[in-house]
This record gives C-alpha cells, sequence and structure tokens, in this order.
C-alpha cells in the first residue's frame, strides 16, 4: 500500500495477479454460461440460393439445455434446427428466428415447447452479436405458468354454485394438471387406516380402492404439511415384490381437517418415480387446493344443516297452522254464541271481546309463521337490480299510506346490487311500513339512501325522523315475534317483519342491522353484493 502525491492511499498489486489472458477469460466466460441457469444457444444461419435464411446450425449448447429440456448439448451442436426439432418449420417461432438473423434487431417472446416427454413453456431471448450466429437463450417458466393458471381456474370455480362432488372433482383436476399428476384421490383418514372418498385422473391411470401403502398415508397425515416423495418404494423400502405391484411410484399431496372428527388428505399421483423434488410454489399449491375443499366440505354441511332446519320449520309452520286453525275457528264460533246468550251482561261482553280479539291475533300470527317459514322456498331469483327502480315501485304501492301518515320520501344515491326482486322488494315494503306505523311526529320524513363501499357492497339505509327504537332492543326487534316492549298494545303487527327482512338479506348475502349512532329517528342499514 503506498500513498501518491494526492495523499489517497492505494492498494498495492496483489503477488499473485488474475489472470486476464485472452485464454483465461474465454474459460471463464465458458464456465459463467455452463453454470447459468438459462438456456444459452449459438446457431449459424443457413441461406437458400435467393439469400433467405432457410435453417441454422447449432454451434454451442451449455448445460442449461439439459436441465430444462431433457437435451444435452452433444444432440444439437453440429446438427440443423430443423433437422432437430422439424415442428418447427410451421412454428410461429421460426420466423422471428429468421428475422433476427437477417436485421440484428433482437426480440422477446414467449412459446411453447412440446414433446412426448415434455410440455414447456418458455421466455425466449433472440439476437445477433455476429453477423455469422444469432444467440438464443431462453428461461423456463412453465411453473409459473401452470401454478398461475391453477389459482385462477380455482378461483373460477370457488365462484360457482357447483355441487359439492363437482367442486371437489373440479379442484382434482385443476392440480393434476398443475404437478403433472396421472391421478388425484381424496382420502379419508382412520386411526391407522384411509378409504378412497374420490378419484379422478387421466383415463388409462389405474383406478384404485388403496393405491398407496398404509404407512405412506400415515406419514403424511403424521407431517401435518403439504409434502412430496419423489420414489414410494425407495423412501419406504418395500419389498421388491411390493414395489412391483404398486401402481404409483410418487405423490405429491396434504392432509386437511374437516372437523375435529374427520381427516382427510388430498394427494397427487404418478406412476413413475420424479427426477426432482417438488418445488414450494406446487407445495403450496396442492395445500390450497386441500385448504379450499375442506371449506367447501364445511360450507356444504353448514347449508345441509340450514336447509334441514328450514324443512323442520316449514313442517312446524304447517302442521301447526292446520291443527290450530279449526280449534281457533271454534273458539270464534262459540264466543259469538256466547255473545247472544249473555247480551244483558255488560262485563261477560268485555271478556268474550278479549277472547275473540286474541283469537284473531293467534290467527294472524300462525299465518304470519307460516309465510315465514315458506320465505324464499321457491328458490332464490338474484339478477342484477336498480335499487332505484324497485324502491319506486315500492313507493307507488304504498302511496295511499304515505299520503295518509302525511310523511315526505326522499330517496338518493341508489345502485345496482345483486338480489332477488321479489324479496328485495318486500325488505322495502316491510321498513317503510313500519317508518309509517310507528310514525310519532306529524311532519314524517323518510329518507333512503345508498353508498358504495371499498369491499363491493351497497350500503343502503332507510332512516325516519319519528319516535326511534331504544337502543337496548336493536338485536330483539328482529326476533321472530319480538317487539319493543309497550308496542304491542299501541300499535297493531304480527312481530315478523323486521324478522323477514333480517332473513331475506341474509340470504341474499348481505346482512341488517339498527344503527344505534343514530338519534333523530330510525335509522336501519343493510348491505347488499353489488353487481358489475
Amino acid at each position: 500500500m503506498h500513498a501518491n502525491k494526492n495523499n489517497i492511499v492505494l492498494e498495492q498489486p496483489p503477488e499473485n495477479p488474475v489472470d486476464l489472458s485472452d485464454q483465461r477469460i474465454a474459460q471463464l466466460n465458458q464456465e459463467t454460461t455452463e453454470s447459468s441457469l438459462l438456456g444459452i444457444i449459438t446457431a449459424r444461419p443457413l441461406f437458400s440460393e435467393t439469400g433467405d435464411v432457410v435453417d441454422f446450425q447449432y454451434l454451442t449448447a451449455n448445460s442449461g439445455l439439459k436441465r430444462s429440456h431433457g437435451i444435452s448439448p452433444e444432440d444439437l451442436v453440429g446438427k440443423t434446427m430443423l433437422g432437430v426439432f422439424p415442428d418447427l418449420r410451421e412454428h410461429f417461432t421460426f420466423p422471428y428466428y429468421c428475422e433476427v438473423a437477417k436485421t440484428g434487431e433482437s426480440i422477446v417472446f414467449e412459446s411453447d415447447f412440446k414433446s412426448e416427454e415434455l410440455d414447456l413453456y418458455v421466455v425466449v431471448s433472440v439476437s445477433r452479436p455476429d453477423p455469422d450466429y444469432i444467440t438464443i437463450t431462453f428461461v423456463e417458466v412453465s411453473e409459473t405458468v401452470r401454478i398461475t393458471d391453477a389459482l385462477a381456474e380455482l378461483n373460477v370455480l370457488s365462484g360457482t354454485q357447483a355441487e359439492l362432488d363437482v367442486f371437489i372433482r373440479g379442484a382434482m383436476e385443476i392440480g393434476c394438471r398443475a404437478v403433472n399428476a396421472a391421478r388425484a384421490f381424496q382420502l379419508n383418514l382412520r386411526d391407522q387406516t384411509y378409504s378412497v372418498a374420490r378419484q379422478t385422473g387421466q383415463d388409462d391411470a389405474p383406478v384404485e380402492r388403496r393405491p398407496l401403502p398404509t404407512e405412506v398415508v400415515m406419514s403424511l397425515r403424521a407431517s401435518g404439511r403439504a409434502m412430496g416423495i419423489r420414489d414410494i418404494s425407495k423412501e419406504f423400502q418395500l419389498s421388491a415384490e411390493a414395489g412391483s405391484v404398486q401402481p404409483y411410484q410418487s405423490l405429491i399431496g396434504a392432509p386437511f381437517s374437516v372437523d375435529l372428527q374427520n381427516d382427510s388428505a388430498l394427494v397427487f399421483c404418478s406412476a413413475s418415480t420424479k427426477s426432482r423434488e417438488p418445488t414450494p410454489s406446487e407445495l403450496k399449491l396442492v395445500r390450497t387446493l386441500a385448504e379450499a375443499i375442506a371449506a367447501r366440505i364445511r360450507l356444504d354441511a353448514a347449508m345441509r344443516a340450514v336447509q334441514q332446519r328450514n324443512e323442520d320449520l316449514q313442517r312446524f309452520a304447517s302442521l301447526v297452522s292446520h291443527d290450530l286453525k279449526a280449534p281457533l275457528r271454534t273458539i270464534r264460533l262459540l264466543s259469538e254464541m256466547l255473545t247472544d246468550y249473555l247480551v244483558e251482561d255488560p262485563q261477560a261482553k268485555v271478556f268474550i271481546d278479549e277472547i275473540q280479539a286474541n283469537a284473531d291475533q293467534a290467527q294472524v300470527m300462525i299465518k304470519a309463521l307460516r309465510n315465514f317459514s315458506q320465505l324464499g322456498s321457491a328458490g332464490l331469483q338474484v339478477e342484477a337490480l336498480n335499487v332505484g327502480m324497485v324502491v319506486n315501485d315500492c313507493l307507488s304501492q304504498l302511496a295511499a299510506d304515505i299520503r295518509e301518515a302525511n310523511a315526505e320520501v326522499s330517496v338518493t344515491g341508489l345502485g345496482t346490487v345483486l338480489a332477488d326482486r321479489a324479496l328485495l322488494f318486500q325488505v322495502f315494503s316491510n321498513l317503510i311500513v313500519n317508518a309509517l306505523k310507528y310514525a310519532s311526529n306529524p311532519d314524517l320524513r323518510i329518507w333512503i339512501d345508498c353508498e358504495a363501499q371499498n369491499d363491493g357492497v351497497l350500503l343502503i339505509s332507510v332512516a325516519d325522523n319519528g319516535g326511534g327504537v331504544d337502543v337496548r332492543y336493536s338485536e330483539r326487534i328482529f326476533e321472530l315475534f319480538r317487539r319493543v316492549p309497550g308496542s304491542e298494545q299501541k300499535i297493531e303487527g304480527d312481530g315478523v317483519g323486521l324478522a323477514t327482512c333480517r332473513k331475506i338479506i341474509e340470504s341474499l348475502g348481505g346482512k341488517i342491522w339498527l344503527d344505534t349512532d343514530f338519534t333523530s329517528g330510525a335509522r336501519f342499514c343493510l348491505t347488499l353484493p353489488e353487481a358489475d
């Protein structure tokens, strides 16, 4: 180390300087090319008598070609491009090579590479560093494309109303394509054994009741994570006889739990061993598919439970309606007969009137219960609806009631939602009728407003300047036959209106609630999915 005239400290040249001879530089370039994960090829253009590029002769090729395409450099060097890959003559990429050889202008494009053993997707860069040859550099992006496509397909499938079996088989087929598996299995795991719940895959792949040794499946279960096995016979030291009858030699799979009692696994199998371990992206995809299947199974179970409860409620309501109608009619008839006998007793008339009023109210409640239980039984007819049009239809039907209440209704900022027209009409009708019915203000005003939210839903509100609702009863008012204490004697009603609103809105994928921060009356808010 020494200092120059500017007092800057300089390093002394090393005792063994780096060899920068042309020969060494060429060697370094060769080593760099060979170690690159990119495939790098040079090729000399071959011209016709008219000066057109008709083929290329390979000059060099690195080992990246072997890693991605399974082709050794020796299989290419000295041979012609169309001699090795005759299908390129009609392929869209061949003119690109010719154009670069003629003009010297570089180009980058994406292309597939298919053979009996391979199905690759590559990004290719072609340049002409020298007039005598072109350089072709490519990087395989097959996995990125496969995983991206698989996730996109799963996203589309998850957005459908497909039945459970269709959804699971669809997810399994997506996985088979993404990880190049012959067959996929959904396994139910029990103690130290398992059974096949579903399977799908290539037509020529073996259809098996027990596709894998039990110890392999139990190992996957014990791991608790997605894993791959390149060579089942070797890794689990199966005997030669057992290995020879084993239908599948490699797998990638993930365990999943539906609930505390049921363990399952999603497994993708291949008849041959694999030359490499599964990548982290492949393992993550398999885990995602397994979790999607588990979520759909849980959703299906919940929907079936809800459907069963609804059917039970309908049967109960029908039974109550049928069995109580006759006794109530009898009570009504007998009370009318008693009135004729006790015309001179005013106290008796009071009691009889009370009996008749309660019988009438019971009949109203029975009818309301039957209607509530049958709500949506015909199925939802979901479509894109202009909220303003539905509200205007509702206001037209209630015009006489609105005039009678001397009410003023304002409608602003309405958008488009996904809903059932008849059911949404019923929601608005119930909310507006409630505002009219419970109005304590002679100058009643009702505001209906809509505001888009960031999460793809519309917030709709129906507010009034009436007496409002005690916040203590903000949940009770949505329960069947439950009303605000004290209102039963003052205002007619069956206690079903708001319960009906909640059932409808939740069936449409939304929420409804009383805004307890609104103090100038009552404000009901609801959300529904926004239509595109």
